[in-house]
C-alpha cells in the first residue's frame, strides 16, 4: 500500500492508509491515518493527519494537527497549524501557529501566521486576527445566557470606533448624567 515505503532513519511513526507517509526517509512522531495522508513529508516531524489526503503535501513542517479529508492538505514548511474540518486551511503552505476550525475554512494568506479562523465557511482576515464564523452569522454569544463579561483594548460598531471612555455607549443607553440633567 506503499505506506511508510522509503522510512530509512525515521523512528516511531504511525501510518494506515493507502500511500500515507509515503516518501518519509528521515521523520519521527507522527501519526498518519488516511489515504496520502503526509504523503510527502520528508524531514517533518511530530504532525498528525487524520484524514485522506491530510497534510498531504507536507515536507518539513512539525507540530501540526489536520483532522478532516483535505485538511490542512497545501501546507509544505509550515509549523504548528491546526486543521479541523473538511477542506479546513487548506490554503495554507508556509504559514505557521494557525487554528482554523469548520468545513471549507480558510486561512487568509498562504504564509499567514497566528491567525484564527472559527466557523463553516468563515473566512481569515489576517496575520493576528481571530474570526468567528462566516459572513452569514448574525449573532455571537460570550455565554449561552449573554451573561459573559468581555475585555478588549478597543470596539468598532458598524464601522465606528467606539473610544475608550464609552461615552457613546451611554447615549444609545440614554444612561449619562449630561442627558439625564438635559432631560431634567
Amino acid at each position: 500500500n506503499g505506506a511508510l515505503r522509503l522510512n530509512n532513519t525515521g523512528s516511531r511513526n504511525t501510518s494506515v492508509g493507502y500511500n500515507s507517509l509515503t516518501k518519509a526517509t528521515n521523520v519521527k512522531e507522527n501519526t498518519a491515518i488516511g489515504w496520502g495522508c503526509l504523503a510527502n513529508a520528508t524531514e517533518g516531524s511530530v504532525n498528525t493527519g487524520v484524514g485522506d489526503s491530510c497534510l498531504a503535501n507536507l515536507s518539513t513542517g512539525g507540530y501540526n494537527t489536520a483532522v478532516g479529508n483535505a485538511s490542512l492538505t497545501s501546507v509544505t514548511t509550515g509549523d504548528k497549524n491546526i486543521g479541523i474540518g473538511r477542506s479546513a486551511g487548506n490554503s495554507i503552505t508556509t504559514g505557521s501557529n494557525n487554528i482554523i476550525i469548520g468545513n471549507n475554512a480558510h486561512a487568509s494568506a498562504v504564509d499567514v501566521s497566528n491567525e484564527i479562523v472559527i466557523g463553516a465557511g468563515a473566512n481569515g482576515l489576517g496575520a493576528n486576527y481571530a474570526v468567528i464564523g462566516s459572513a452569514d452569522v448574525t449573532r455571537v454569544y460570550a455565554a449561552q445566557d449573554a451573561g459573559a463579561t468581555l475585555y478588549a483594548g478597543g470596539l468598532n460598531i458598524g464601522g465606528t470606533a467606539v473610544s475608550s471612555t464609552a461615552a457613546e455607549l451611554n447615549y444609545v443607553d440614554g444612561v449619562t448624567s449630561n442627558i439625564q440633567t438635559q432631560l431634567d
